[in-house]
């Protein structure tokens, strides 16, 4: 997953050369997701110990159905 974090804090930040940079060198490859089927306020309280503010939500077969927002 790529987010405008990843962007700012590892290319813009550092003022890496947009040209030599690929979209997998600054993504996130150990991502936290949520299933569909958990209740809301689980979902939130595991995404805030985890420091996460966005999740992707995945059905049972792992397939994305969308993005948690859980502030």
């Amino acid at each position: 997953m790529l987010t405008d974090r990843d962007i700012v804090i590892e290319v813009l930040a550092k003022n890496v050369d947009l040209n030599a940079v690929t979209i997998n060198d600054v993504m996130s490859f150990d991502l936290m997701t949520v299933n569909e089927s958990v209740d809301l306020m689980t979902a939130i309280k595991t995404m805030r110990n985890k420091g996460v503010r966005r999740a992707p939500v995945v059905n049972d077969n792992g397939a994305l159905v969308g993005i948690s927002f859980g502030g």
